[in-house]
Formats: structure tokens, sequence, C-alpha cells
């Protein structure tokens, strides 16, 4: 294995702390090994002085009792009233339970050899002290209180000395061992205090050779780090991390320098980035701008092209008029017609004035027919303008689908800034709907204007038709003109062409009625191009209002790669 792992600088921070904490709790347990030990040895002390204590209240009492017992000895004997005699016997009774109790428990407490000594001894003494005054209230009873005074104060007295001293000397050897063991818990704790100073000066110095060098190689990383994060909090990516070493603080070095690097090639991308959104955003402006100028130009052609179906709707009016005025005619015609065959004499007249009827007719129907030349005319222009409105449409979905890809590319470009562009990708998807919202007008434009020229083309083969129509009321008309020249030549060959004229006039009236409803007909088909024209119009109308938000979409995302610009410029790669 390398040495160099084996330095401490190498070690895991992990590692370090366990080695400063074995450290300390190596040195906790010394000391308190040291004062569990003192512990210990005062606390035998303080047992043994404790029942040393015992003792010395056990002999103290004793003596007491002693002392007690005789002076109600003497009163016993001494008294004259009967009815204290049994009260003062039982105190007797009681100090000498006492006195019992108290040699039974120092019996059992007795530790040291002088004191196992001493216990049948004293034992020995009491017995003789009790029998002492059995004996006294013996004789007190038999002889006389005289002589139990006498025993009392001879050798009842002796007794009771003997008993005083030898509990004296108890209770003095008993404090003496206290003494000694006072002196020695002193002693235990001068050493303990000795021994801990010992332990604890010696854990400082070792602590303080290893602690300082782990804490150096701990805290020196850490405020290391510190100053590149502080750097790198302001906008200062260039520094990099030098301490190397194979511990956490190692590692979170070379990390940071990672991290440095990948921001440094991240805000490096997000400058190009700008610049490609800048310029996309620019040339989005630019063909909004275009479009809506195309735009404009397509709603100034739709205002002519609808004043032009105004114009060809006013045509039809008055052709509409024209062929009501030739049906009048045509009734006037017959009326004459009739008039003539109840009216022979008058057939001359008649005749001249069917005759100027017929020409006028025939011109009405000449300008009816120049009418239908110039609706014609009219039509044939209307398909030239939805002709050229097709082509400009055409233009605008060229440029909504130019505006699509803009948006794909700014979408795409958003995607690689990652987290700052999310604002970019926004406004790119806005961007692509107003493209799709573009391109689905100019396809409804294309299906209003193909449906325009339909209508356009069955209204010219209309016109055709009325054309034709025309065409025989003429020739019917010129027939008639023949035939009043005719009559005029032959009244006799009026009368039996009558019924001739008369069928002639209602077909032609039947051919002036189905003429009257094909221009009603065109008139209808007029006006819902007209309705058409005005909902490409408004149509129109909505391409320029987005083709608008469009431009100012773009000028926004202008000002948002600039913000983008300036707050890039802050970082230093």
């Amino acid at each position: 294995m390398n040495l160099q792992r084996w330095k401490l600088r190498n070690l895991p921070i992990q590692s370090k702390l366990i080695l400063i904490g074995s450290l300390g709790l190596v040195f906790t347990l010394l000391i308190g090994a040291v004062s569990f030990y003192a512990q210990g040895q005062i606390q035998d002390s303080a047992e043994k002085m404790y029942d040393q204590s015992q003792t010395i209240r056990e002999m103290g009492q004793i003596r007491t009792d002693t002392r007690a017992t005789y002076g109600f000895l003497l009163e016993m004997l001494l008294t004259y009233d009967s009815s204290k005699k049994p009260v003062l016997e039982k105190e007797i009774d009681e100090r000498l339970s006492n006195m019992e109790a108290n040699i039974k428990s120092w019996e059992q407490n007795a530790v040291s050899q002088w004191e196992k000594e001493q216990v049948d001894p004293f034992r020995k003494m009491f017995t003789f002290f009790k029998d002492e005054i059995m004996n006294i209230k013996k004789i007190n009873s038999e002889q006389g209180k005289d002589e139990a005074l006498s025993a009392v104060f001879g050798k009842f007295a002796v007794t009771s000395d003997l008993v005083n001293e030898k509990a004296e000397e108890i209770g003095q050897y008993i404090n003496n061992q206290a003494d000694e063991l006072n002196h020695s818990n002193e002693s235990v704790y001068r050493g303990t205090i000795i021994l801990s100073s010992i332990v604890i000066l010696i854990s400082f110095l070792i602590g303080g050779a290893l602690i300082i060098p782990i804490t150096r190689a701990i805290v020196g990383p850490v405020k290391h780090i510190q100053q590149l994060m502080d750097r790198a909090g302001s906008g200062d990516f260039t520094a990099e991390g030098t301490h190397q070493s194979l511990d956490e603080m190692g590692q979170l070095t070379n990390s940071y320098n990672t991290m440095a690097r990948s921001l440094r090639e991240l805000i490096g991308q997000v400058y190009h980035s700008t610049d490609l959104v800048a310029a996309s955003s620019q040339q989005l402006s630019a063909s909004s701008q275009e479009t809506s100028a195309v735009t404009e130009k397509i709603v100034q052609a739709i205002e002519g092209l609808t004043k032009e179906t105004k114009l060809q709707n006013q045509t039809i009016n008055e052709a509409t008029n024209t062929i009501g005025d030739m049906n009048t005619a045509m009734q006037n015609v017959m009326t004459n017609t009739l008039d003539v065959s109840e009216k022979a004499s008058a057939s001359v007249k008649v005749a001249n004035e069917g005759n100027g009827i017929v020409q006028q007719a025939s011109q009405q129907m000449n300008q009816l027919q120049s009418k239908l030349v110039q609706l014609e005319e009219v039509l044939n222009q209307l398909q030239v303008q939805t002709n050229h409105i097709g082509n400009m449409n055409a233009v605008v979905s060229n440029i909504a689908a130019q505006t699509g890809l803009l948006a794909l590319n700014a979408s795409i470009e958003a995607a690689r800034a990652g987290e700052h562009g999310r604002g970019f990708a926004v406004v790119a998807s806005e961007v692509r709907k107003l493209a799709d919202e573009s391109a689905q007008s100019a396809d409804e434009i294309n299906q209003l204007v193909s449906t325009i020229q339909k209508d356009n083309q069955n209204v010219i083969q209309t016109m055709r038709m009325v054309q034709q129509e025309f065409d025989t009321g003429i020739n019917l008309v010129q027939h008639a003109g023949t035939q009043f020249y005719e009559i005029e030549e032959s009244i006799n060959s009026v009368a039996a062409h009558l019924e001739d004229v008369s069928a002639t006039m209602e077909e032609i009236s039947a051919g002036s009625d189905q003429m009257n409803a094909t221009a009603f007909h065109i008139k209808s088909s007029i006006e819902q191009m007209t309705q058409n024209i005005e909902d490409v119009a408004s149509s129109t109308e909505e391409q320029l209002a987005s083709m608008e938000e469009v431009q100012s979409s773009s000028q926004h995302l202008a000002h948002l790669a600039e913000d983008l610009q300036q707050a890039a410029s802050r970082f230093s790669i």
C-alpha cells in the first residue's frame, strides 16, 4: 500500500473526526477510571465512618441509659409515692431494653478485631449490671430500703461506672478510627487530584499534538473552498482549487473545478445562443414587417374587389329593370296585336306603332346586351383579381412557413440554453402558434378565393346562357320588325299572321321572364361573392393583427436576448 495514503491530510474527514473522538474518549475513560477509583475509596471510607458514627451514637446512648437507670433506681428506692414505683420500674426496663438493642447492633456492626474482642467482656459486664438491678430490687423487698441503697451506692455504683467507662473506651476507639479514616480520605482526595491533573495534562499535550494538525487539515481546505465560492458568487469562475488530497475536501475541490469548467463552457454557449437569438429575432421582425406589408396590399386589393362587385350588383339591377321594361313592352305588343285583330280598320296605324315599339325593344335589347358584355368584362377582371389574391396568399403561406421554421430554430436554441432559455422557448412557442394561425388563415383565404373563382365561373357561364337568350330575343324582335314591315306592305296578310305574332309575343314574354330569373340569380351570386369577399377581408385583417403580434413578440424576444447578454456579461470565464 502506498505510504502516501497514511498521511494525515489524506485521511477521510470521518476518520479524522473518529480519531479526535477516540482520543477524547480514551482520555475521558482514564479520568473517569481515576475518579471511579477515588470515589470507591471514599465510598468505602464513608460507609465505615457511618458505621462508626452509629457505634459512637450507640455507646453514647448506652452511657446515657446507664446513668438514667442508676437515677431511676435511686428514685424508686427513695420515693414514698407508691404510684410512681411502677412507672419508674417501667422506665428502668425500657432503658435496659434500649441498652440491649444498642449492644446487639454494635455486635453486628463490629468490624475491627479490637471491637470483636470487646464484645464478650462488655456483654458480661452488661449482664452483671442487669443482675445487680434485680438483686437490689430483691434486697429492697426482703431487707428494706436501707440495705438496697447500700447495695446501690456500693457494688452497683462500681458496676455502673465500669459500664460507662467501657462504653466511653469503645466510643473513643471508634472516634480515633474515624479520625484515621478522615486522614485516609484526605490522602485519597489529594492523590486523586494529582493523578487527575497528570492525566489531564497528558491529555492536553497529546490532544494538542494531534487535534491541531487534524483541525488544520479540515479547516484549511474548507476556508480555501469558501474563498473559491465567494469568488464564484461574485461571478468569477476563472479561479480553480489547488488543494490536493485523497479525503473528501480533495474530492470537493476536484468537483468544484469540474463545476467551474462546466459553467465556463455553459456561459460561453449562452453568449453564442443569445447572439443567435438576437439575430433570429431581428430576422423574424423583418419577416413579420414584410408579411404585414403584403397583407395590407391584400386588404387594399380586396377593398377594390368589393367596390367592383358592388358595381356589378348595380349593373345587374339595371339589367333587371331593363328586362322588366321589356316585359312591359311585350305586354303592350300583345295588347296592340289583339287590338289589331279587333280593329282591322286601324291596322296600318297599329302596325306603325308596333313597328316603333319593336324598334324600341330592339334598342333596349341591344343596350341590355351591351350591359351583359360589360358585366362579363367585370367578371373577367374579378377572375384576374382573385388570381392575384391567390398569388399574394401563396406569398403569405410561404412567409408563415418561414416564420414557423424560424420559431423552430428559436426553440432549438432555447433548449440548448437550458434553464436560461426557458423564456425563449415560451416566446418561440407563441411565434410558432402565430405562424400556424397565419398558415391556417392563408388556407382559409385560398378556399375563399377558390369559392369566389368557382362562383365567378358559374356567373360567366350563366352570362353566356343569358347572352344566348338575348340573341334569341333580338332575333325574335328583328323577326317581329320584319313582320310589322310586311304588315305595312300588306294589311290583308296581317290577319292571317296574327296568331303567329301572338304566339311569338308569348315566346318573347317567356324568354324575358327567364332572362329576368337569370338576372336575379346573377344578382344573388354577386351578393354571395360580395359576402365572401368581406369574409376574406376580415380574415386578412385578422392575419394582419397576427403579424403585428408576431412583430411585437419578436421585438420582445430581442429585448430578452439583450437582457440575457447583459446578465451573462457579469460572469468572468
